[in-house]
């Protein structure tokens, strides 16, 4: 648009065809002049001669040929600049002002500041990016001109063009989308969508064509899911909502929003009695947002480039990995710990199939809030710390053969220093993990679980504990207090574990 560092300041200015030009239009008092219909032609209001034209091709052609016989062109030349294409048909775009419908948001948006300041956001930053979008929002427009998705249930005199849509049509049309589903409304005689007291009107109505836009009807989800499901969960809020750090500005927002404004206390009660209650409607008690899945060089993933990683790959092989395919032991039961035999197909780059733990503890070792890069190499690195997590607890669990706890375990006032200290490790990584799996923080839970196992167990304790496990002789006290810290490490580690590597964990 205008700028005072580019251009020559002068453009022409069509309210009807451009946000910032309806902006400028509605401010200079300017129709907002559109005459072009659903097909990208032009209509009856440019005059016999342009009318059904397209206004990209023929009508195009048509105008210059207006201006040429009225003598008013001065040049005309082809030039490239730049023009907005549609992403998905690779089509340039028309923009038109038509009729909308609209939410307005000023109604309610203290109430909505107060929703999002009562939600625990993850990370944190996130209750700043929607705080943001959420004070400088305009005006909700909630319709779409679709073929497909929720129709907007409102009716059109035809006489007059006055919309029809009230407390008891609304109603009706409910009961029937209840019975037959929302497509009715697109196949049914109007008679059926009107409720009876407005049937012998059915001459003068018709059906509006619009339909919701997609983030009203899915920011409606907290409805569907919890106040549908019996006076228990009705008005409570989800534990969790989960999805990526663009829907800020999509479900995230349009569920509080939606949220808020259909609220029996917002429409109830006054701001006075609102502000005593003190309680304000949420649709989650928790917002978690993570970034996008990246190839190991930080390209987005795409199937024209073959950078593709499948996670049915990495967890099954395929017949692309280096020797047809074969699985990497890392357990003893197959399609749980262990990988697959390698099913071909999926992505283009080829696993060896490393079975879902693999997977699971790559998820757990990177930090979810960002993008994240996945790759061959990345893998191979996880699935080498898998395999270590894996030898410490067979270490653990093969030198408890001949220990019964109720037994043989030593009271720990009678344990040597080196075992209270190594429990005392424990004990101190138990409450950590325990705290940044509660926080979702699970890269450095599972990074306390690593620094455990190969720092205090395989580098120390364990090295110097083979001589009590192996020489000593079996009910020897030395080697049952050793046994007596191994025991309490697989309790211990086990459940660890089993958040993110569930069937080494059972095995």
């Amino acid at each position: 648009y205008i700028t005072t560092e580019s251009g020559t300041g002068l453009v022409h200015t069509a309210p009807g065809h451009g946000q910032e030009d309806f902006v400028t239009g509605k401010k200079f008092g300017l129709p907002a002049f559109s005459p072009v219909d659903d097909a990208g032609r032009f209509t009856e209001e440019v005059g016999e001669r342009f009318a059904g034209k397209s206004v990209l091709s023929d009508g195009n052609e048509e105008c210059v040929q207006a201006l040429t016989e009225a003598g008013a062109l001065l040049l005309e030349e082809a030039y490239s600049h730049k023009y907005p294409y549609d992403w998905r048909t690779k089509k340039p775009t028309i923009f038109r002002a038509t009729d909308q419908w609209f939410a307005s948001v000023d109604a309610f948006r203290d109430r909505a500041f107060e929703a999002i300041d009562s939600i625990q956001w993850v990370p944190a930053v996130g209750k700043v990016r929607i705080s943001s979008m959420v004070s400088g929002r305009s005006d909700w427009c909630i319709s779409r001109q679709r073929t497909w998705g929720l129709p907007i249930p409102v009716f059109f005199r035809k006489s007059t063009g006055e919309a029809v849509m009230t407390a008891e049509t609304i109603g009706h049309v409910q009961k029937v989308f209840r019975e037959e589903g929302s497509d009715v409304w697109w196949s049914a005689p109007i008679e059926k969508l009107l409720p009876p007291s407005m049937r012998e009107e059915a001459e003068d109505l018709e059906r509006g064509r619009d339909t919701m836009d997609v983030w009203f009807d899915s920011g409606s989800s907290w409805a569907g899911v919890l106040d549908e499901r019996g006076d228990e969960l009705r008005g409570a809020p989800a534990d969790m909502y989960l999805e990526g750090s663009d829907q800020h500005r999509g479900w995230f927002q349009s569920s509080v929003l939606t949220r808020v404004a259909a609220s029996e206390e917002t429409q109830s009660e006054s701001e006075s009695e609102r502000s005593k209650s003190g309680s304000v409607p949420l649709p989650c008690s928790t917002v978690v947002t993570h970034g996008f899945v990246l190839d190991e060089r930080g390209t987005k993933m795409s199937k024209s480039v073959g950078n593709v990683v499948d996670p049915l790959e990495v967890i099954e092989g395929s017949d692309k990995a280096a020797g047809g395919g074969g699985a990497v032991e890392t357990g003893k039961k197959k399609g749980k710990g262990k990988g697959g035999k390698g099913k071909g197909g999926g992505g283009a780059l080829g696993f060896p199939g490393y079975g879902a733990d693999v997977l699971r503890l790559w998820v757990a070792s990177v930090d979810f809030s960002g993008d994240v890069l996945i790759g061959k190499a990345l893998i191979q690195q996880v699935f080498e710390n898998y395999r270590r997590i894996r030898n410490t607890c067979r270490f653990l669990t093969g030198n408890l053969f001949d220990f019964d706890p109720s037994k043989d375990a030593v009271a720990y006032e009678e344990l040597p220093n080196v075992d209270r200290w190594a429990l005392g490790m424990l004990s101190e990584t138990v409450r950590s993990v325990e705290r940044s799996f509660e926080e979702l923080n699970f890269k450095a839970g599972m990074a306390e679980v690593t620094r455990l196992l190969s720092s205090v167990l395989s580098s120390f304790y364990l090295d110097t504990a083979k001589d009590r496990l192996y020489v000593q002789s079996r009910g020897d006290p030395r080697r049952r207090a050793c046994q007596t810290v191994l025991f309490a490490y697989a309790q211990a580690v086990v459940r660890l574990l089993a958040p993110v590597l569930p069937f080494l964990a059972e095995e």
